[in-house]
């Protein structure tokens, strides 16, 4: 039981180093192969396969030298990790190995387990930019703020909102390709933005990806998220 605890306690911290290290970069990394990303058969569980990323290229091309002198190196943007890699890795029954061959001991990690936690860290990541920076960025035309159709409920809308200047201008295309991309101070955010949207009964999603499996949050719950004494307690 004592080495069960200690096992999953290792796999929670790997995994979470992992998560953060994407969510600060926005870039994940993995070995392209013949058929697929690079995997490996599980050390604990007997039939399963193990497919490797990593949170630095240099670590992934480093571990690729050993069994390829010529590694297919590939960059993978949050947005394909989520809506790509995790639902196959899932779908073949597979695990993810988060920095394989960084640690003595390497991690195995389920791939809902590991997409849940990357959810939660990209909150928690823009949370932390936003009030750095003290400004969020939205994209924004002649009728207000530009909307979408949320993935989760067709029947709301939703504000997508970013944290960096560039990744808002990235998505001036299709629907939102007359707007503009607006930094909006956090606290007109906050004391504006967040309860116009509540009242409306709409959702907001911080780093909006296209695609689907971009987070959807409650106005009010990002808002909390968003008070700096809270931050720092």
């Amino acid at each position: 039981m004592l080495l069960n605890a200690r096992s999953s306690e290792f796999e929670a911290g790997a995994r979470n180093r992992f998560v953060k290290r994407i969510c600060e970069t926005g870039r994940a990394y993995a070995l392209g192969g013949a058929d697929g990303l690079a995997r490996t058969k599980s050390r604990r569980w007997k039939g399963r396969d193990v497919t490797l990323l990593w949170a630095d290229g240099a670590a992934a091309e480093k571990y690729a030298r050993r069994i390829d002198p010529r590694p297919r190196l590939k960059e993978l943007t949050i947005a394909e990790v989520i809506q790509d890699v995790m639902p196959g890795v899932d779908r073949f029954k597979r695990l993810i190995g988060p920095d394989w061959g960084v640690d003595v001991i390497e991690a195995e990690v389920e791939p809902r387990d590991l997409s849940d936690r990357l959810r939660i860290e990209c909150v928690n990541g823009f949370a932390a930019r936003v009030i750095r920076r003290s400004v969020v960025w939205m994209l924004e035309g002649v009728d207000g703020p530009g909307l979408l159709i949320s993935g989760s409920n067709p029947d709301l809308q939703v504000l997508p909102v970013w944290s960096d200047r560039e990744e808002a201008e990235q998505r001036l295309v299709g629907p939102f390709e007359e707007l503009l991309a607006l930094a909006i101070p956090v606290v007109s955010f906050v004391d504006k933005t967040l309860p116009w949207l509540q009242e409306r009964n709409r959702l907001v999603a911080p780093e909006h990806f296209w695609g689907g499996g971009a987070v959807e949050l409650e106005p009010e719950e990002l808002r909390f998220r968003l008070q700096p004494d809270l931050m720092t307690a």
